[in-house]
């Protein structure tokens, strides 16, 4: 005799299959896969490498909360976590990765389980180990949406199955431009206060380089960060700088720091 699925049946099977942390199906419909290891759903997360155009724009590319390190082996499996006590209380946690050199267009997506330090299982034998990518070419990042749905970032924590290394509780921000900038200037308004803290820092990065920019001790909660980059050393006078070839590269993000 044959079975019928009817309508509510396939409704709560549907349900259960996207609360599922095996499966995962939030892929980003706007990247096209590239090849062979191309971004597809893999299990728990979308994984996998697009095609993509080049921008100039400054971006952030990670928010760590402590070391991020895994070996390149079959068996290793990395642990994503939120070690942090968020400001903010939102339904659904994201986890995004990417690779840090440039044209190399790697990206895994996944939501992470609700709850202070429930744990994400990130198989490396998929997508990394495959194309030689250790921990110094990704980087990744936490991210919700707020209230009024804009993105939050927040930091994540991790530990490799095969290997442990001497950790710490510091938050590291990694952005990367796709120019040349040899300026960077940073202000980290902490809300609701909006007290403010500027980090600035005269050193030239090239293009594709990680910068790796640590938030003001003591900072905490949910912080605006206003970024701009500058292709001209700011240190000297305006007299010695030619406006006229000065380029500026604008990133406004707000993150949600929590308290470890």
């Amino acid at each position: 005799m044959k079975k019928k699925w009817t309508l509510p049946f396939m409704l709560v099977l549907c349900l259960l299959i996207w609360l599922s942390p095996s499966v995962y199906a939030g892929c980003d419909a706007s990247l096209t896969p590239s090849d062979n290891l191309g971004y597809v759903q893999r299990g728990n997360r979308c994984e996998g490498f697009y095609i993509a155009k080049v921008s100039s724009n400054i971006s952030l590319v990670g928010l760590i909360r402590g070391k991020f390190h895994y070996e390149l082996s079959k068996d290793e499996i990395i642990s994503v976590s939120n070690t942090s006590m968020l400001a903010m209380t939102p339904q659904v946690l994201h986890i995004r990765a990417q690779a840090l050199p440039l044209k190399s267009y790697y990206r895994m997506d996944s939501i992470l389980p609700s709850g202070n330090n429930e744990v994400f299982h990130w198989p490396v034998a998929s997508v990394l180990l495959k194309r030689n990518m250790d921990a110094s070419q990704v980087a990744a990042f936490g991210w919700y949406l707020n209230a009024n749905k804009s993105v939050v970032y927040f930091p994540l924590s991790f530990s490799s199955q095969l290997s442990s290394v001497k950790n710490d509780k510091i938050v590291r921000m990694i952005l990367r431009s796709e120019s040349k900038i040899k300026s960077l200037k940073i202000n980290w308004i902490e809300l609701p206060e909006q007290t403010v803290q500027s980090t600035t820092l005269f050193r030239t990065y090239y293009s594709g380089d990680s910068i790796i920019v640590k938030p003001p001790e003591h900072i905490s909660g949910l912080v605006y960060v206003e970024i701009e980059a500058s292709n001209l050393d700011l240190r000297y006078d305006a007299s010695d700088i030619d406006k006229r070839q000065e380029s500026k590269s604008r990133l406004n993000v707000q993150l949600d720091l929590g308290s470890s």
